[in-house]
């Protein structure tokens, strides 16, 4: 960390650089922090012992201000599992084969498992085991309900099955379609979505709700049999149903269908890399495009699958680009996903990937999602008073992955002296992926100057992670998620050092350490 040090007097111009791309200012004049120390400070025992006189009942106030930038390094390794991001398993398909660092996992219910009969809801047996399980693995899940999986059993509830008809198909291994335009099946399906949300809507062991429940593997199609699918009137029930049961916890949708595109609803590519970008109409971002929808990663989050097929030769060095067999770094940037799920990088061949094959896919992982770095921080020192003096801290902070965080996420700022916490900025969700730093103030005044000496930290928080999980910032100084901020001041006099405020004797006068690291006398003048 490298440091450099300003000192002016408050007449000068401290306007803040005009290169810094966003100033937020968050007031906390009436933080307090009680004085840990006794009125008088004595030096430590490292420090000089000052052949003085007791201070004069006279209080020193200073006239200056001193500013010292911390400078930070950016390290996106050391993010790796972080919440919320990344590539998922699913531990209903195994259990990984190695130790390939993730914070998701996916997980595929039969509507079955959950509606047992009218309003009968069976979310205590046929969810939250999967839940639990996910949170002993530390891990949040992707959840996707769906009715009709070709080749798995019918998930459609046993109680619906006598009146709501099917039709067999044996494409993708075979399976019923049930009849979408059923009323029953409507009215249950709507009757469910809402009970979902009122049960788990904001429920920090989830991570994201795939929409799901209608067509093929509940992605929103039938194909080749178009005709089997729900009709657009319906469609648009589901949409906006769960749009109105899920108003904290992201929920995705296979494609941009009726009206989601106005919506907060994100979107996921279950043939991620196959079929993802180019001049093909059926494409999943020229669908964005043509829907409008290909800015709305910057509301809700992007997701998906890599396509099966190809996760076991992604990564490797003989993989080809073409076509049908994308470029993985192009793709995400730009759909800017957040997470996908990434069955053979955990349990391909019985190992998942190994050697570079591992390094570079973890690189990739680690290229998902948000990623926060700070650069820079300055530490403002003004208007000592005795044992007192006003902090302002800014930090210039940044996205610098590729895509929002996009649960409520806040910067705060605690004394690591006193563990408690200033007032937090919130908002921090809001920031997208950028080059330049956005600088949040925190102000605070009349500082006990014990609260100095071992500084601030500074984490992001949320309450929508797993208890005892951090957001870690892409930053070798980071440790558990906090980065400490060194704000402390001490004045050298005869091989000795002394804290701010602290006071010597120096030719028959009292003079005190200023927050510039030199020595004053009552009268503002310098004493050597």
């Amino acid at each position: 960390m490298f440091c450099f040090s300003m000192l002016c007097f408050f007449s000068c111009d401290t306007t803040d650089d005009e290169s810094t791309s966003n100033i937020k200012q968050e007031d906390t004049s009436q933080f307090s922090v009680e004085p840990s120390i006794e009125p008088s400070v004595e030096p430590t025992d490292e420090l000089i012992e000052p052949s003085v006189e007791q201070p004069s009942s006279e209080v020193y106030r200073s006239n200056l201000i001193d500013i010292k930038s911390h400078y930070f390094e950016y390290n996106r390794q050391v993010t790796a599992g972080n919440p919320l991001q990344g590539f998922a398993t699913s531990y209903g398909w195994g259990s990984p084969n190695n130790l390939f660092p993730h914070s998701l996992e996916f997980r595929y219910i039969p509507l079955s498992d959950l509606l047992q009969s009218p309003n009968t809801y069976s979310f205590e047996t046929g969810l939250e085991p999967y839940l639990e399980e996910a949170v002993t693995r530390g891990n949040q899940v992707i959840l996707r309900v769906y009715i009709d999986y070709p080749a798995l059993e019918y998930g459609l509830p046993e109680y619906l099955q006598g009146d709501v008809p099917c039709e067999n198909y044996t494409d993708h291994g075979g399976g019923c379609s049930p009849d979408y335009s059923n009323s029953t099946l409507q009215n249950a399906i709507v009757d469910f979505i809402a009970m979902f949300g009122t049960t788990y809507d904001g429920d920090n062991r989830l991570a994201f709700v795939q929409v799901g429940l209608l067509g093929f593997w509940g992605e929103w199609h039938t194909y080749p049999h178009t005709e089997l699918f729900a009709d657009d009137v319906f469609q648009q029930q589901v949409i906006s149903t769960f749009d109105t049961a899920f108003d904290i916890t992201p929920i995705q949708l296979r494609i941009p269908a009726q009206d989601s595109p106005q919506r907060d609803i994100g979107f996921h590519d279950d043939s991620f890399i196959y079929s993802t970008l180019g001049d093909i109409a059926w494409f999943f971002w020229p669908k964005m495009i043509a829907a409008g929808a290909d800015s709305r990663w910057e509301i809700a989050p992007m997701g998906g699958e890599v396509y099966p097929p190809l996760q076991q030769s992604l990564f490797d060095p003989t993989y080809i680009v073409d076509t049908y067999q994308q470029d993985f770094q192009q793709t995400i940037t730009t759909t800017h996903m957040t997470y996908l799920l990434n069955y053979q990088a955990f349990n391909m061949n019985g190992t998942g990937y190994t050697g570079s094959q591992f390094q570079a896919a973890e690189d990739g992982a680690l290229a998902l999602g948000y990623e926060f770095t700070v650069e820079q921080v300055d530490v403002e020192l003004a208007g000592l008073e005795a044992e007192h003096v006003d902090l302002q801290i800014a930090i210039h902070l940044r996205n610098s992955g590729i895509a929002p965080f996009y649960y409520p996420l806040q910067l705060s700022l605690y004394s690591s002296e006193s563990g408690i916490s200033v007032p937090p900025h919130a908002g921090i969700e809001d920031m997208l992926p950028s080059t330049q730093n956005t600088e949040v103030v925190f102000s605070l005044q009349d500082v006990p100057i014990s609260e100095l000496i071992l500084g601030y930290e500074m984490a992001l928080e949320t309450e929508y992670i797993l208890d005892g999980h951090h957001i870690l910032w892409a930053n070798t100084e980071q440790i558990l998620g906090k980065i400490t901020i060194d704000v402390a001041q001490e004045c050298s006099f005869d091989g000795g050092q002394y804290i701010l405020g602290q006071v010597i004797q120096m030719h028959e006068k009292q003079c005190y350490c200023d927050v510039d690291g030199l020595f004053y006398d009552i009268e503002n003048e310098l004493c050597f």
